[in-house]
């Protein structure tokens, strides 16, 4: 894996796993971005790649982009125009905290998860499969705490809003704000994913490997990117541009 710093703040990762290469079909780009709060004309042109990933929280927090309050519905048609700018064949967004149950995008085409599901997206002669993970309430705050069973969608590429506990979640007091309950059903997977891609915790921005379980296949790893693109505590501009991450598959 190479990591590199770019103009703009993009960062990028290349070639995520080991041995891809010997079983690689295609060579697949994932252009990732997640907390964008509707400040998105700011990042007027994102990198070219094949899919474009949206890791939640794109409607707007308590502060909103100039100033000016307009209502949940012109917020997404305004989000919807900006996806249908960027250039990318694929569209995926997970829902946020912040972001409604139900939105449409009917200019992007984009796929709007908000519940639990697997995605296969056929790209570059080949078919990808994403597992998607949006936010979700859960009814009491100790059920993510205690790990309770969660039915984890299959997929090499898990995208979910929030990061895994313990994994590119601390937040800038120090608290750890990532769900147990998602660690817990990878841990419990046989089939790890590749990679995970999250957000949601603005100040955790940047890429870990990490081992989640004992794998009866061997010593696999899941690279975990956090691809925030807002700036630390309460999201007031984007501080950093997309993270673009290349696949062998």
């Amino acid at each position: 894996m190479a990591m590199a710093s770019l103009p703009g703040s993009v960062m990028t990762l290349d070639d995520v796993t080991e041995g891809s290469m010997t079983r690689a079909r295609a060579r697949v780009t994932l252009v990732c971005i997640s907390d964008t709060h509707g400040f998105e004309a700011s990042e007027a042109s994102l990198p070219e790649g094949d899919v474009l990933i949206h890791c939640g929280d794109f409607a707007p927090g308590p502060i909103w982009p100039g100033g000016t309050r307009v209502g949940a519905e012109v917020s997404q048609r305004r989000f919807d125009a900006w996806l249908a700018s960027q250039p990318h064949g694929a569209k995926v967004v997970v829902r946020g905290n912040h972001d409604p149950v139900h939105a449409a995008f009917p200019l992007s085409g984009a796929t709007y998860a908000t519940s639990p599901r697997s995605l296969d997206i056929a790209v570059s002669g080949t078919t990808l499969r994403l597992a998607l993970c949006p936010y979700q309430r859960p009814r009491k705050a100790k059920q993510c705490k205690r790990g309770n069973r969660f039915a984890l969608p299959s997929g090499e590429v898990l995208v979910s809003h929030v990061p895994p506990h313990g994994v590119r979640d601390r937040c800038h007091d120090g608290d750890l704000g990532g769900c147990a309950k998602l660690r817990h059903a990878v841990e419990r997977s046989v089939n790890k994913p590749r990679l995970w891609l999250c957000g949601h915790i603005h100040e955790a921005r940047g890429a870990t490997r990490h081992r989640f379980g004992a794998d009866p296949d061997g010593p696999v790893t899941t690279l975990v990117v956090n691809v925030a693109s807002a700036n630390e505590g309460v999201a007031s501009r984007l501080e950093y541009g997309a993270t673009v991450v290349t696949l062998m598959v």
